[in-house]
């Protein structure tokens, strides 16, 4: 523990005082801070580019006091392409260097800028006096980019305690100019009849909340819905809760699963007929319609559509001769060709009536076309 006292007058060199005991006598009724005279005193002003200045004005730290008699100017860091920043002016008392002065504590680049932290140790104390905000891109600040902190007590604060009198000039200018713009929004409800403005305007709020309340929202307007934990409901007026989106959820999930599952058995199938094939239940239905089409029956096969022209109907585009055909067309009629046999094919009619006849077929390396008396394309099965 130290006990110290003081000032007294020196006897034969026996009261010595340093410059720090006179600073922390000073400190104990002088309150840290910018002096409040003039009321600008230490403001930080834009000046339509990358500079602030700072005012005319005296301050005082820990018993320790800077003055500025006339405008200081600052020169800031060119602003990002991408992202913000916060740069902190303020003053520091630099305890190795035996000065204070002002300083810029630049801020970190980011989309959500912070103010940088001021240093309060044994090697210096800050104080802040205003936060400026260095938009993305800026070229220049302006004076709603920047922050006054001097009233702020936690980082800077006006200076009471031996000062009489507080000049207020400006912040009663501040204040007065938030209250005309204020009264201009009331002026016409506060003039002539003022009981009975007050009435309407009440009436007023009272019918707009009513009929907010009464609003339905629409898929084209904004208002009030009522919840819903149906999963078959087509309302448009209805909000579903999250007792129908867990059950909407489920219900695909399960399906998902039933549709996974089902891929797998026929992947599984496929590889039973021809285990050179390879499917997995991952494949798409496509993947697996086309490894379906791959199965190795001993004859090549196809199905598709034959179309009609000029009397004929006809496929082709086939990668080998057909010889056992099977046509059936639109007008539910089926057409069939056999090599072997002695008319070459028959016909099924739409009313299940059979006749052997010979057509007129065309056997082609890669298709076929059969004559026809009726219009109409058909499906057709094909065979090597």
């Amino acid at each position: 523990m130290t006990i110290k006292s003081g000032i007294f007058n020196s006897v034969n060199g026996d009261r010595r005082y340093k410059a720090e005991d006179f600073a922390a006598y000073f400190a104990t009724f002088i309150k840290d801070g910018v002096f409040p005279n003039p009321s600008n005193g230490f403001q930080v002003i834009a000046n339509g580019d990358m500079t602030v200045s700072l005012k005319a004005g005296q301050a005082w730290i820990k018993g320790y006091y800077i003055t500025n008699d006339s405008d200081y100017n600052i020169t800031l860091d060119v602003a990002d392409g991408v992202l913000n920043r916060i740069d902190r002016i303020g003053l520091r008392l630099d305890f190795l260097n035996r000065e204070i002065l002002p300083v810029v504590m630049k801020g970190e680049f980011a989309s959500s800028p912070v103010v940088p932290a001021l240093q309060r140790d044994a090697d210096a104390y800050e104080i802040a006096l205003a936060d400026v905000l260095v938009n993305n891109g800026a070229l220049s600040i302006s004076q709603s980019n920047i922050s006054d902190q001097r009233f702020n007590t936690d980082l800077c604060g006006i200076v009471a305690g031996a000062v009489d009198q507080i000049d207020t000039t400006n912040l009663f200018a501040q204040y007065d100019d938030e209250f005309k713009a204020w009264f201009e929004t009331i002026r016409d409800t506060l003039s002539g009849d003022v009981a009975g403005n007050l009435s309407n305007l009440i009436t007023s709020i009272s019918e707009d909340v009513s009929e907010h309340k009464a609003e339905d929202a629409t898929t084209s307007r904004k208002g009030h819905v009522q919840l819903s934990s149906s999963t078959s409901s087509t309302s448009e007026m209805l909000a579903a809760t999250p007792k129908a989106v867990k059950a909407a959820m489920d219900k695909a999930n399960e399906a998902f699963t039933q549709v996974s599952d089902g891929k797998i058995t026929i992947a599984t199938a496929i590889t039973d007929v021809d285990s050179s094939l390879s499917p997995t239940g991952s494949d798409t239905f496509d993947q697996l319609a086309n490894t379906i089409r791959m199965i190795n029956t001993g004859k090549k096969w196809a199905i598709g559509t034959a179309t009609y022209s000029n009397g004929a109907v006809t496929a082709r585009g086939l990668d080998f001769r057909p010889n056992y055909i099977m046509v059936v067309l639109a007008t539910s009629y089926i057409i069939t060709h056999y090599p072997n046999w002695p008319t070459n094919d028959f016909r099924i009619d739409g009313s299940g009536n059979v006749a052997y006849t010979s057509s007129a077929w065309a056997i082609f390396n890669d298709g076929f076309s059969v004559k026809a008396s009726w219009i109409g394309t058909g499906q057709f099965i094909a065979f090597e």
